[in-house]
């Protein structure tokens, strides 16, 4: 037997029909949707010769039975499960749930009560692993632009362990290395990619539970995380890292004032080197390229540029979409930008790295949306991957001649060195304990004067 929280009438009558069309899937189950406001309980009686398996009830209408056993008995209940027993925690209601334990019969076997999704934000707090430092226990309503990174970042570790020809099995057991990427990215923070960890490292860029962030401060964050990782794994500390450098392309130091970045090529090698502490001349590279190309919305002269890094070989994508709504844009078709949508609210899966049997179906998306690519924010990220140099030498290929087509007003170049590159730190890895202010992965060259800068953001 079952018992509910209280409800108005028509939630309750929907509730009982709910459970009457459940009942078509159990063939040898005979379920009862009963019991529940304005239905006068001698209508149920007709249950007791033809007795049903499962029988669902509201609160009140419950407690009244209980108490007038002459109308309906209850004395053959084996298994009683109350879901929704916050709302039975009120001062009205609590007598009720008092009354449970003295009403239910002796030869009950197994009495169950079930907290629901009403629970009050001080219940939530100690039942449920907060987000962060804050009483969030989910990311509805802020945290697509985290999901959208992740997505982005997830299908560079699928490059480059499972190949580019990678696709999910249809039958399981499933590869390790997949099942390990996927656990990677776990909503705890024992997980390294977590929303949690994210949220920690992101903490100096305005990155918190419960507020939208835009994509540079979403890269940024990246880069922290990866930074203190890998600083972690050299410490002995076995954080699984990275397996590539991250590099944050921006023109200016805070990636939202416009001005095409450039890729320098010297400073890639130099990282490459210190990535493989100095033992061999290059890694892979996974590049992000924070972007604003507009102001309330896209100029139209970047549109046929974007939608050629598609056809990049190393193309992981854009983090970005609608206005303050962040999607994973995977691909374009004529004009429009397809993109998966991280809004549809999935429950949290526990994969572990072990589990080969792991339900994966929430970490993939059967519906691939589309928008206009006026439409789009103008405010995002591209992002490549590169597994090797001659991979990269290609891509910085493909980045000239896009540059040399661009009309004077490229998404971003490609220069050998920097000559008048000013660094500028980010002080913003103490949240991870990582220690970065000498650290060449947290500066971004400042290649142009202001003047230039000026030229460039009225362009936009």
């Amino acid at each position: 037997m079952g018992s509910a929280a209280k409800r108005n009438y028509a939630s309750e009558y929907l509730v009982c029909h709910e459970f009457e069309r459940f009942s078509t899937y159990l063939s040898d189950v005979k379920v009862a949707a009963i019991f529940y406001g304005a239905v006068h309980i001698l209508k149920h009686r007709h249950f007791e010769n033809d007795c049903p398996h499962i029988v669902v009830g509201t609160s009140e209408r419950v407690s009244s039975a209980f108490a007038r056993d002459k109308d309906v008995s209850f004395k053959n209940v084996r298994h009683f499960t109350h879901d929704e027993c916050d709302e039975m925690l009120e001062s009205i209601c609590g007598e009720m749930f008092r009354r449970y334990s003295r009403w239910l019969p002796m030869a009950t076997s197994d009495v169950v009560h079930l907290f629901s999704a009403t629970l009050s934000e001080e219940i939530l707090f100690v039942c449920f692993e907060p987000i962060g430092d804050s009483k969030f226990t989910c990311d509805v309503n802020w945290g697509c632009m985290i999901r959208s990174s992740q997505m982005l970042i997830a299908q560079a570790l699928i490059l480059h362990y499972m190949g580019g020809s990678w696709r999910k099995p249809s039958q399981k057991p499933y590869d390790v290395q997949y099942i390990e990427i996927l656990h990677l990215f776990g909503d705890s923070s024992l997980c390294t990619f977590s929303i949690h960890n994210l949220l920690k490292a992101g903490k100096a860029f305005g990155l918190a539970a419960g507020s939208w962030l835009g994509p540079y401060a979403m890269c940024r964050t990246w880069e922290t995380i990866a930074h203190a990782h890998r600083e972690q794994d050299e410490h002995g500390e076995h954080k699984q890292r990275l397996p590539m450098v991250l590099y944050v392309v921006s023109g200016d130091k805070d990636g939202e004032q416009g001005g095409a970045p450039v890729i320098c090529i010297e400073v890639v090698s130099r990282r490459c080197h210190d990535f493989n502490k100095e033992q061999l001349d290059w890694a892979p590279i996974l590049f992000l390229v924070p972007l604003v190309l507009g102001l309330e919305k896209i100029n139209p002269r970047y549109i046929p540029l974007l939608r050629k890094t598609f056809t990049f070989p190393q193309s992981l994508g854009i983090l970005g979409g609608k206005p303050g709504a962040s999607t994973y844009i995977v691909g374009v078709q004529d004009e429009k930008a397809l993109y998966l949508d991280p809004h549809e609210v999935q429950t949290a899966v526990d994969i572990k790295k072990d589990d080969l049997e792991s339900d994966c179906t929430s970490y993939h998306c059967s519906t691939v949306r589309h928008l206009s690519l006026d439409m789009i924010d103008p405010s995002l990220a591209i992002g490549f991957y590169c597994r090797d140099k001659g991979d990269f030498e290609d891509f910085c290929s493909r980045a000239t001649q896009l540059a040399d087509k661009s009309g004077g007003a490229p998404l971003f170049t490609v220069a050998q060195n920097l000559p008048h590159s000013k660094p500028i730190l980010h002080n913003d890895c103490s949240a991870l304990g990582a220690d970065i202010n000498s650290s060449d992965d947290f500066y971004s060259e400042n290649l142009i004067n202001d003047q230039t800068q000026e030229d460039e953001w009225q362009i936009l």
